[in-house]
């Protein structure tokens, strides 16, 4: 078991490795195309238990909220809202009926 892991574990390194691919003629370092990869949700298991306690969900390369399970019960119970990259607005559902308490 722990073999196969290590082998899979060296096999993605060996692909991305050569992902970047130097064209043929070519006497430059890799050449690289498009536009690069921008995430547009991030989802983080903070306590490792399985389950998402956190989302980051992004438009346009900048954070457009992040929403939160604050006490680990597969719940989203807290919602920041950003503008440009700032905070403007943070609402709580404190009694857990899917609606903005605070």
């Amino acid at each position: 078991m722990a073999q196969t892991s290590v082998f899979l574990l060296m096999l993605f390194f060996a692909v991305n490795l050569f992902a970047g691919e130097v064209p043929e003629g070519s006497r430059g370092g890799p050449v690289r195309t498009g536009t690069p990869a921008v995430p547009r949700r991030v989802e983080i298991d903070s306590n490792r238990d399985g389950k998402i306690d956190r989302t980051e969900h992004y438009r346009d390369g900048k954070i457009d909220r992040i929403e939160g399970d604050m006490d680990y019960d597969g719940v989203v119970e807290e919602t920041t809202y950003y503008e440009d990259g700032k905070p403007v607005k943070t609402e709580q559902d404190r009694n857990k009926d899917g609606k903005a308490d605070v």
